[in-house]
């Protein structure tokens, strides 16, 4: 109700009204990145729209219907404002522009655009959700997206309910659980990401007792969920990321910083020289291998080094600028493959075969931009979650994936909180309210 001394009106005032629609946009944005990871990461039928062979059907629709809100909220709330294209969210925009060009030089065009204006999409739906909303409701949207995913995996595997049992990944993984995921591995990444969202929450202040309570019951089902999955890749990325995490909040532990890098170096000589295969128990070697089968992928995290050698001699024909995003499918798929080769398994030579020596150098320029901030002001969800996904990204896709996922909403969400912050303006004149019956005193 304004007051003023002509009387008073029931009319609200200016600024009352834009915190009421700040406070809606905040709900609307939290519920929108809820929905959009959800979405994203479900699988309600046996093939999605990264799948090798895309169609268009009720699913895909609903993915890019999401994607297109989510992208125009972002636009319209003012997330490709020239104010946040600063720094590292600049490098990031011309990274995803880069994309959208090699569209033009891609033999599957029309895959390489869908996915840049997807990335498009997300990066717009990134910058509008930082610029608006606090560290505790942007985790709060991701929490609430993963958890319907993850924490829904044990009563759909125990109810025998999972959908697309043909995804996953061969006949001596059938009882490995992955619930609305794609496969086991997917389901495990989205597992510890989950735990990183609920402690990085529980580690805030000013959390209730009922909101404590349920984040840590959201991270103990994460944690079960994950050794359920037993997402080899997902676990240690997660582990070493969490001990990076406490050795740069423990001074002690820094101070100790050459000890643990000599160590580590012993190790990373023996391993070279020995194998970690002939390291282990065999018993260790072939319940860790992948499948139970074959014992290389222990050293290797996913086993497919052969993909990985195809992928470097790809690189090596087109280092400058790629093959343009998202043609896995076409320069490396091999149908003879016991495994669909449609990515390359390492976000890095993912990064180089798509876009080459351009793209990787505006990716590993993101990388340092990280890499500093984690050392000079560290931000415990930015950090760890960063570095999860470069960790991540040595066996799997990561935040690279050939269509956007909540991985790569994940990664934009750290490239925006890295952007340099609005030089404080002068504050403006705090005018008194003034009543009927005269200027107050």
């Amino acid at each position: 109700m304004l007051v003023t001394q002509q009387g008073v009106f029931d009319v609200p005032p200016r600024a009352a009204i834009s915190s009421r629609q700040g406070v809606w946009l905040r709900v609307v944005l939290v519920a929108l990145c809820a929905l959009l990871v959800f979405i994203t990461e479900s699988t309600f039928r046996t093939r999605k729209i990264s799948a090798s062979a895309p169609t268009l059907d009720a699913q895909v629709l609903a993915q890019l219907t999401v994607w297109g809100l989510a992208g125009l909220l972002g636009f319209l709330s003012g997330g490709l404002a020239p104010r946040n294209i600063k720094g590292p969210t600049a490098v990031c925009a011309l990274f995803i522009f880069v994309m959208l060009l090699s569209a033009g030089y891609s033999p599957e065009m029309r895959l390489t655009a869908v996915s840049a204006v997807g990335y498009g999409a997300f990066f717009a739906f990134a910058l509008a959700l930082r610029r608006h909303c606090s560290d505790r409701e942007i985790l709060t949207g991701l929490g609430i997206g993963l958890s319907l995913v993850v924490l829904s995996a044990p009563i759909l595997f125990f109810a025998h309910a999972e959908p697309a049992k043909a995804l996953q990944e061969n006949a001596t993984a059938q009882q490995r659980i992955h619930g609305l995921a794609e496969h086991a591995a997917a389901l495990g990444a989205l597992a510890a990401a989950l735990v990183i969202v609920s402690v990085s929450l529980l580690r805030m202040d000013g959390l209730s007792r009922w909101g404590a309570r349920m984040w840590k019951f959201v991270a103990f089902g994460a944690v079960v969920v994950l050794g359920l999955a037993f997402a080899k890749t997902a676990i240690i990325a997660l582990c070493v990321s969490g001990l990076l995490m406490v050795w740069r909040r423990r001074p002690l532990l820094r101070a100790l910083s050459p000890i643990w890098a000599v160590g580590i170096a012993a190790f990373v000589a023996i391993v070279a020289a020995v194998g970690i295969d002939n390291l282990l128990p065999r018993s260790i070697v072939h319940f860790l291998s992948r499948g139970h089968g074959s014992s290389n992928d222990v050293g290797t995290l996913t086993g497919r080094t052969r993909i990985w050698e195809l992928v470097i001699s790809k690189i090596e024909r087109s280092p400058l600028f790629g093959y343009g995003w998202n043609t896995g499918r076409i320069e490396i798929y091999d149908k003879a493959s016991r495994f669909p080769q449609i990515h390359s398994h390492n976000m890095y030579l993912q990064c180089l075969l798509y876009l080459g020596i351009v793209g990787f150098v505006l990716f590993a320029v993101m990388i340092v931009y990280v890499l500093a901030a984690f050392a000079r002001r560290p931000l415990l969800w930015r950090d760890w979650i960063a570095i999860y996904l470069l960790i991540l990204g040595l066996a799997e896709q990561s935040s690279l994936t050939n269509m956007p996922t909540a991985y790569t909403l994940l990664w934009l969400l750290v490239i925006a909180s890295l952007r340099p912050t609005d030089s404080p303006s002068k504050p403006t004149e705090q005018r008194t309210p003034v009543s009927a019956s005269g200027p107050a005193r």
